[in-house]
C-alpha cells in the first residue's frame, strides 16, 4: 500500500497516548510536516474524554474498522502482542499494525519501511539474526529459519532446493546441550542438512513452529542472509544467481580485503564484549547495544551504507 501510488502521506492511526506516545510525538511531528504521513485520529482501550491530543483528534476504537487509515502505529511497546490481538479482533489486518519501536531505528524513513513491510519478505538465513531483524521491524515472520541455527554449508545445500528442503520433515537426529544457556534442545535433519532447534525444549514445540513458519514463506520475495568465516563458503554465495536478494557478512579483514567493494558482502568486527562473529551479526540487525555498524533499512533494500568508518 504505497502512498505515492495514488499521491498522498501514509494516513496513519495512532493507538496509546502513555509514554511511548510522549517520547516519540516530536518525530510523528516531524514526519507529518515533511508530508511523510498524516495523523489521522488518536485512540486506546481507554480514552481520556477529550477531543483531540496535540491537534489529533481522538476516535473510539469501535470506529477504526470503518475509518480512512493506512495503518496503526501501536504505543505500548510492553503490550503490542495483546493490543495487536484487539486490533485484529476489530477486523484489521495484522499487516497494518507497526509497532512504535520502529521510529527509533537509525535512519528510519517511512517509504523504506513501508516498502519492507508490504514485501511480505521471507529471511533465510543460518542462526537466529534472521528473527532478530523481524523482531527489530516489528513484521510478520515469513521463514522457519527463527530461533535455530545450521551450518553455512548446510545453508547453502538447502538453497540450492528450497522447496524441496522446505517440505520435507525434519528427522530427530540427537539431543544436545547449549554451551550457552544450559538448554537441552532437539537437533534434526532435514534431508542431508542438521538443524539446531537451540531455543525448543521439546520436539513437538520444535516441529510445530517449523511447520507453521514453513507455510508462510514467500517463495517469491526470499532475502538470503548468511554469515560465516570460510572464504569458500563465500564464494558459493556469489554464485546463488536464483537469489538476487542476498548479503554475506564476513570478518573485517582490514583495508587491503579482497570483498571490501562488494556490495552485498557486510565486514563485520567483533564489538566489545563480543567474543564469537555471531555475536556481531546478531547485534547489528538490533536496535540496541552494539548495533551501529550498518544501516538494516538499506540491508534489506540491497543497498550497502555503512554507518562507520574505519
Amino acid at each position: 500500500m504505497s502512498s505515492e501510488s495514488y499521491g498522498r502521506p501514509y494516513k496513519i492511526v495512532i493507538w496509546g497516548s502513555g509514554t511511548d506516545y510522549n517520547r516519540h510525538v516530536n518525530v510523528l511531528k516531524y514526519a507529518e510536516v515533511n508530508r511523510e504521513i498524516q495523523i489521522v485520529a488518536i485512540t486506546a482501550n481507554a480514552l481520556p474524554n477529550v477531543k483531540t491530543i496535540d491537534g489529533w483528534p481522538v476516535i473510539h476504537k469501535n470506529y477504526l474498522k470503518n475509518a480512512d487509515f493506512d495503518y496503526i502505529v501501536v504505543m505500548h511497546e510492553n503490550y503490542f502482542s495483546d493490543i495487536s490481538t484487539d486490533i485484529v479482533n476489530l477486523g484489521i489486518e495484522r499487516k497494518r499494525i507497526i509497532p512504535c519501536r520502529v521510529l527509533d531505528i537509525p535512519y528510519f524513513n517511512w517509504k523504506d519501511y513501508i516498502d519492507i513491510l508490504e514485501s511480505d519478505i521471507s529471511i533465510v538465513c543460518n542462526n537466529c539474526h534472521g528473527g532478530v531483524l523481524y523482531h527489530t521491524l516489528g513484521l510478520e515472520c515469513r521463514s522457519p529459519f527463527k530461533n535455530l541455527a545450521l551450518s553455512d554449508k548446510g545453508l547453502l545445500r538447502m538453497l540450492s532446493d528450497l522447496k524441496g528442503y522446505l517440505s520435507a520433515p525434519p528427522q530427530l537426529i540427537r539431543w544436545t546441550v547449549d554451551v550457552h544457556s544450559g538448554l537441552t534442545y532437539p537437533v534434526m535433519a532435514v534431508k542431508d542438512v542438521e538443524i539446531y532447534f537451540n531455543h525448543d525444549k521439546t520436539i513437538e514445540g520444535a516441529l510445530e513452529k517449523w511447520e507453521r513458519r514453513c507455510k508462510k514463506v514467500n517463495f517469491n520475495n526470499i532475502f538470503v542472509s548468511i554469515y560465516t568465516e570460510e572464504s569458500d563458503v563465500v564464494e558459493q554465495f556469489l554464485k546463488l544467481n536464483d537469489y538476487p536478494n542476498k548479503v554475506c557478512f564476513v570478518p573485517y579483514q582490514g583495508n587491503n580485503s579482497r570483498w571490501k567493494d562488494i556490495d552485498n558482502i557486510y565486514e563485520l568486527s567483533l564489538l566489545p564484549e563480543q567474543t564469537e562473529f555471531w555475536e556481531p551479526v546478531n547485534s547489528n540487525v538490533s536496535n540496541g547495544k552494539n548495533s551501529f555498524t550498518f544501516d538494516i533499512l538499506s540491508l534489506l533494500h540491497m543497498k550497502k551504507k555503512y554507518r562507520i568508518e574505519r
